[in-house]
């Protein structure tokens, strides 16, 4: 069993919201508040990739995390007190043994626009963005073009972008399933079982460089490693520092296709440099940023 800590911590960039910070240690007796289960995946592009844990604990406690703990920064040390894993809390999931609620970022926007063309019209334009700043505010900005088609003017392109915006800007707890009254759930993991606990499923940062998109009209290149950086610059909210190793591979300057961030940055580095070596990006503890040459692959000998 893994026997380090947890700590969950108000979100880094966030103005609003819970400023409360809490230290979770393993729980073995079950009810008591803490954690189990922890699991967690690293990727060699990216590093910190995810982690799960359940929270248990009294049903108050449980209900605090889900309406509290969403986007909040999480850091796991081990057992002795080194650091194994930096993120931020994605998705979770309550379970009462009778019912199961869940709250998450997945169908989170709080920057909408859409692309569309007026009716007759030649080229297609992209609307004024429509935001809401508390959602911004507790979470970040997270942002979501949508297609309209033709439509006949701007009034008209900002009815839908208003509408999803409403329905999306704010994350809400629902149920997901309801058992029959009495009955209490069967899912189980190292001892926790017939008790209420939350589920949490977590998020590397470099999951956010995907949040926003990049765009620039100005046509031309430069190399891959400037380009990296306008585009953290502009667009890596979570980002608190970067090293960026020089890559003279040259790439474009203009983005006006709706990509996200992250995307065009995985892209760029996966195109090497004129040594063929490959080049990866990765994070480092502090929300520190990396873009540099990969490590050769070495030899085992058996």
């Amino acid at each position: 069993m893994f026997e380090g800590t947890i700590t969950i911590s108000p979100n880094p960039i966030a103005t609003i919201g819970s400023t409360f910070s809490q230290t979770l240690s393993p729980v073995f007796i079950p009810g008591k508040e803490g954690f189990r289960g922890f699991t967690k995946e690293d990727r060699a592009d990216g590093n910190f990739w995810r982690c799960r844990f359940l929270l248990t604990g009294s049903i108050n406690f449980l209900k605090y995390a889900m309406a509290n703990n969403l986007s909040k920064m999480v850091l796991v040390h081990g057992e002795e007190n080194q650091p194994l894993w930096e993120g931020f809390v994605y998705e979770m999931e309550l379970n009462t043994g009778i019912a199961t609620y869940r709250i998450t970022l997945a169908e989170m926007y709080n920057h909408v626009k859409i692309r569309y063309r007026v009716t007759g019209a030649g080229a297609p334009t992209i609307s004024t963005p429509l935001e809401n700043a508390l959602s911004q505010a507790r979470h970040g900005i997270r942002e979501y073009v949508m297609t309209g088609g033709e439509l006949e003017d701007a009034d008209v392109a900002d009815q839908p972008v208003q509408r999803f915006l409403d329905m999306h800007h704010t994350p809400k707890i629902t149920p997901v399933s309801l058992g029959l009254a009495g009955r209490r759930s069967d899912y189980q993991i190292k001892g926790v079982t017939d008790r209420p606990h939350v589920r949490v499923m977590c998020r590397s940062f470099d999951d956010t460089l995907d949040w926003q998109i990049y765009e620039n009209a100005a046509a031309g290149n430069q190399g891959a490693s400037a380009q990296i950086q306008d585009i953290l610059d502009a667009k890596a909210q979570f980002v608190s520092s970067y090293t960026l190793s020089t890559n003279a591979t040259l790439v474009s300057t203009k983005y006006q296709t709706d990509r996200r961030s992250g995307g065009i940055i995985k892209d760029i580095a996966r195109l090497g440099d004129n040594k063929y070596q490959r080049w990866i990006t990765y994070w480092l503890f502090d929300r520190h940023f990396v873009f540099e040459e990969a490590a050769p692959a070495r030899l085992v000998v058996i």
